[in-house]
């Protein structure tokens, strides 16, 4: 993987554009950076860049499109074993505000894999 072997200001560049990218207005663009975030980026990498990242997947899970919220959801249970205890709660929290969220489809979806975040989390979380 050429991320492993990057230098650290490379790395450091590439996780700022991919920031870019989550924030971008075109909501396809924000859907594929989240997506991205839980299939690629949380196994790559690991607890170092996906601290880094959370504040962007944390922004994603309050996006005002739909589509990104239900995106979240999955994304979260991916990312949830790479993540430290203060990562760990701060996704609980976005994790129980999507499940709370206006629409019934993010609703529908974190319902729905709640028994897969549930593995993850601690009794403290």
């Amino acid at each position: 993987v050429p991320y492993a072997t990057a230098t650290s200001a490379t790395k450091t560049q590439l996780r700022q554009t991919f920031q870019r990218l989550a924030g971008d207005e075109e909501i396809l663009v924000r859907r594929g950076a989240v997506v991205a975030l839980g299939d690629k980026f949380a196994k790559v990498l690991g607890s170092e860049g996906c601290s880094d990242l959370l504040s962007v997947f944390l922004t994603c899970c309050k996006d005002s499109k739909d589509g990104i919220k239900l995106q979240c959801v999955s994304t979260a249970v991916t990312i949830l074993p790479f993540l430290s205890e203060g990562g760990v709660s701060q996704l609980a929290l976005a994790y129980k505000a999507l499940a709370a969220d206006s629409s019934w489809r993010v609703r529908y979806m974190a319902a729905d894999k709640l028994s897969d975040a549930a593995k993850s989390f601690s009794a403290t979380d």
